[in-house]
This record gives structure tokens, C-alpha cells and sequence, in this order.
């Protein structure tokens, strides 16, 4: 579940970076994620070494990493963990709507437990991802895709349904455990996706910039060409009148 946190969190800060993808980049935030749960392990998921830890990782990450400045890094980190915390509180209460007395019940079930932090994760990866919209379309004045957006919603409905399914139905631990199992293959085969999908569309801008610079190269040839080509005759004018006087 960390890792997929990790996941989330590397679609975000690959789509908010300018410059050309590094996989070392991914490899040191999962590295973070494994060094914050070794110590959230240890000191029993205390929220406010939870809290700091995330602070200082996601600093570092959007600071050295994705070459952010100073400020943007700060907003970045703290924007995230409220996110997190954001994400976190919804899910709650959608379970305490739809489960009420038995909410404990739910959590404390681990598949159950399992899916429902799928769940939170899946919401905190559609708000990351229209954050990294706006940002891009401040940067660029470029309209959002809301193409990239299909399969996170499409992910969140099925695990709503998981989660109403697991919530009014006494189902057996085996069945559980495909469901948490399905949630997290479909969240990690969704993530991915998303990434390689907006990597390509950078890549499609970039030739077509590239296209345009083509032409406008082109037409600068084609007016020099044609300059030059006046010139010529501009040139013999002037030489069959000299020769005329």
C-alpha cells in the first residue's frame, strides 16, 4: 500500500516536470516510501512523525529530484499531505454513511481494510491529477484532456462498488482477498497507465513543436530564396541600364 502511495505520488510529480523523463527519479521516491515505512513501522504509525516524514520526503523529492524551486517544493509537500489527509477523511465518512455501526467491523477485516485504502488512494490520485492539469494549463495555456481521466474514474466507480458489495454482504475471506487483490492490480495497472499516456502526449507535443519549427524554417528558406532571387534581377537591372547609358 505504500508503494502504491509511491506510485501515485511519482504519476503526479512526472506530470508536473518540464524536463525529459529520468527513471532514477521513481526509483529514489519508492527508496523514500520504504525508508518512511520502516519508520512508521517503528514507531507505530505515529501521525505526527507520519506527518514530518512526509513533509521532508516530498521537499526533497520535488527540491533535488524534479528541480523545483524553494517555494513550489514547500507548497508541493504541504499540498500533498493535506491530500493525503483529505482523501483519508472522505473515505471515512463514505464508509460511516454506508456501514454505520459496522464501520469498525470493515476496517478491522485486513482484505476489507486493504480495499478501502485502495479506495482512498484511487480518490488522492484523481485529485493529484487535476492539480498537475491546472498547473500545466497555467504554465501553457493549454486546454485540459480530460481523456486522462477516464480510467481513474472508471477505477473509482469499481471500487465503490467493491466497497458497497463488502459492505452489505457477508462474503467469505476468499472472495475478499480477490477483491483486495483485483483492487490493487487495477490501481497499479491504471497508475502506470496514466503515465505512460501523458509521457506519450509530451512526447506529441514535442514533435509538433518540433513539426512547426520544421515549416517556419522552411518558409524562412523559401523568402530567403526569393529575396535572393529578386536581388539577382534587381542586380541585372542595374547592369543592363548602366550598359544602356
Amino acid at each position: 500500500l505504500q508503494l502504491i502511495e509511491a506510485l501515485v505520488f511519482i504519476s503526479f510529480y512526472e506530470g508536473i516536470q518540464k524536463t525529459e523523463f529520468k527513471i532514477k527519479n521513481p526509483i529514489v521516491v519508492v527508496i523514500g516510501y520504504m525508508i518512511m515505512c520502516i519508520f512508521n513501522l517503528i514507531f507505530n504509525y505515529n501521525v505526527i512523525i507520519n506527518i514530518t516524514l512526509m513533509l521532508i520526503f516530498h521537499f526533497a523529492f520535488a527540491k533535488v529530484l524534479y528541480k523545483q524551486n524553494i517555494g513550489f517544493s514547500l507548497f508541493y509537500s504541504v499540498l500533498n499531505i493535506c491530500l493525503v489527509l483529505l482523501t483519508e477523511f472522505i473515505v471515512l465518512n463514505i464508509l460511516n454513511f454506508i456501514n454505520g455501526d459496522t464501520m469498525r467491523d470493515f476496517i478491522e477485516n485486513t482484505y476489507t481494510y486493504i480495499l478501502l485504502i485502495v479506495f482512498s488512494k484511487s480518490l488522492l490520485f484523481i485529485l493529484l491529477k487535476i492539480v498537475s492539469e491546472i498547473i500545466n494549463k497555467s504554465r501553457s495555456d493549454e486546454k485540459i484532456n480530460f481523456t486522462f481521466f477516464i480510467f481513474p474514474l472508471s477505477l473509482l466507480l469499481i471500487l465503490v462498488n467493491f466497497v458497497i458489495i463488502c459492505s452489505y454482504f457477508t462474503l467469505p475471506n476468499n472472495i475478499l482477498l480477490t477483491l483486495a487483490c483485483s483492487s490493487i492490480f487495477l490501481i497499479m495497472a491504471v497508475i502506470t497507465t496514466c503515465i505512460l499516456q501523458q509521457k506519450q502526449a509530451k512526447k506529441e507535443q514535442e514533435l509538433l513543436e518540433l513539426k512547426a519549427f520544421q515549416q517556419e524554417q522552411e518558409i524562412n528558406n523559401t523568402y530567403f530564396e526569393l529575396l535572393e532571387h529578386q536581388n539577382d534581377e534587381l542586380q541585372l537591372f542595374v547592369h543592363d541600364t548602366k550598359k544602356h547609358y
